[in-house]
């Protein structure tokens, strides 16, 4: 057996996996488009603001164990039905209780009875989802990457159609997230039943296997907590001291730059290598760290121009012109997609040098800049000064990440790098005025490409794109397509 014969089957699950979350993800988007065209800012902006209160606990109903269990079962550190069960059963109890207290603390907070309404159907959605995940996790572990993808994918689907059906027939936004809840219920229920019967179809249980999964997932699980209660604490504090219908703008602007801002998922696909070569003390970790920063600063405030300039056309397509209102705000938060670029490449690397607790304390730091400048800002500027806000958030956790960085004696980006990167995108912004003041579909098409070759042309020429890493991959892009081909 080769090489290649040993791994192929991990690599065509892993493709499986990628383009599966891609796709869910996609018809998750299609859904949210969906309901926010159907019903309005106004109807959209209570919708938002029960998913931000529930999403910002969505990290605290797995508490990292889908992080940790894909490694332990892999590993056989226990047996894989006996981890299943360990883990399963008293997460869909803590599910339930936190549950629970999250519609009391909505309660508490003073939100309206129509938001209340939504967000006691919202609550359970983001358990439900969780505990799927929780599941998933286990089919990971024992490489069913594919079946995860086709879980995923049959999840986004059945909601996506649940939702169609009901907008059409009976069009009110709480008979729109009762059929999202039935259809993730029904996701939720095939998916342990199939994790239950692929991991051994056992019912025993083990309190020590949760104890050891709980002990190591724990510290992961804070950190994501932290950063999801982060992303969503912006969109709270909105919903708390300004309108429904500004909410639902703030909400329309933020998930436009949601979307442009997943590219910077590509970051992850550089951990597994980063790790193996600080666990090997390999000089090559310092280049692929010098060489990953650059590109993911280039292409982050690239995406960030376009996000800007953009911003009506991506609006219009996307929403409809009853979210103009949302232009300011998103062109606000599009300056936040550099630093989420840089921010998620500096995560992986600080997590491959083992240095889980930086990323802790710096998602703390930010956490507490955060929380105090939104009650400052929010209320006096609304969505506008929610969009402030995140830039300060992001801002001081890429100060704080690359504080962290230089103790480990990493290069940060050169003065000279930034210099260059910023005089390309200003030139890039000017292209973009210059060769046309016609909006539309088709305008982008033709003048999109045309800034990006400025864009690049600059970055070659000031030294900040080398050529010969261009011609390196253009290289394995034609040797990665000629051994595709069938022989």
């Amino acid at each position: 057996m080769t090489a290649g014969d040993k791994y192929s089957g991990l690599v065509r699950g892993t493709a499986f996996f990628l383009s599966g979350s891609l796709i869910a993800q996609f018809l998750l988007a299609i859904t949210g488009l969906s309901i926010a065209r159907s019903f309005g800012a106004n109807d959209y902006g209570k919708y938002a603001a029960s998913f931000a209160l529930a999403g910002a606990f969505a990290y605290a109903f797995s508490m990292g164990i889908d992080a940790v269990v894909p490694r332990e079962i892999a590993r056989e550190t226990w047996p894989a039905s006996v981890t299943y069960m360990s883990y399963i059963l008293p997460a869909i109890l803590w599910g339930i209780v936190l549950s629970v207290f999250l519609i009391s603390l909505g309660s508490l907070l003073g939100y309206s009875s129509d938001v209340m309404r939504l967000f006691v159907l919202v609550t359970p959605i983001v358990a439900v989802r969780s505990l799927s995940g929780l599941a998933r996790s286990a089919l990971r572990g024992i490489e069913r990457m594919d079946l995860d993808a086709v879980i995923q994918v049959f999840s986004a689907f059945l909601v996506l159609i649940c939702v169609g059906i009901t907008i059409h027939m009976v069009s009110t936004i709480t008979s729109v997230t009762m059929a999202m809840l039935f259809a993730d219920v029904i996701s939720m229920l095939i998916c342990l039943i199939v994790a239950w019967r692929l991991t051994g179809s056992s019912f025993a249980f083990d309190g020590q296997i949760l104890k050891s999964l709980m002990g190591k997932a724990l510290p992961l699980g804070i950190t994501f907590a932290i950063i999801g209660f982060n992303w969503r604490f912006d969109t709270i504090i909105l919903s708390l001291f300004r309108s429904e219908g500004e909410v639902g703008l703030y909400s329309a602007a933020f998930g436009v730059v949601t979307f442009l801002g997943a590219a910077s998922l590509v970051s992850g696909a550089l951990l597994p290598r980063l790790s193996r070569l600080d666990a090997a003390n390999d000089a090559g970790f310092q280049i692929l760290w010098e060489i990953g920063l650059r590109y993911i600063l280039i292409i982050g405030l690239g995406i960030t121009v376009i996000a800007c300039f953009f911003a009506p056309d991506l609006l219009n397509m996307l929403y409809g012109p009853d979210y103009s209102g949302a232009v300011p705000i998103m062109k606000i938060l599009g300056l936040t997609l550099v630093f989420l670029f840089v921010n998620r490449f500096l995560w992986h690397a600080l997590i491959a040098k083992g240095r889980q607790n930086s990323v802790l304390v710096s998602a703390l730091f930010s956490s507490a800049t955060m929380i105090l400048f939104s009650f400052v800002l929010v209320p006096e500027f609304g969505g506008s000064g929610s969009g402030f806000v995140a830039i300060i958030r992001d801002v001081s956790l890429t100060l704080v990440l690359l504080l962290f960085a230089a103790k480990e004696d990493l290069p940060l980006p050169s003065p000279k790098l930034i210099v260059s990167v910023m005089i390309a995108a200003v030139l890039m912004f000017i292209s973009l005025q210059l060769l046309g003041a016609q909006r539309g579909y088709l305008y982008a098409l033709v003048v999109l490409p045309c800034s990006l070759v400025v864009y690049v042309g600059v970055l070659i020429f000031l030294g900040s794109i080398k050529s010969e890493e261009l011609m390196a991959i253009y290289s394995s892009l034609r040797l990665r397509s000629r051994h595709s081909l069938p022989n």
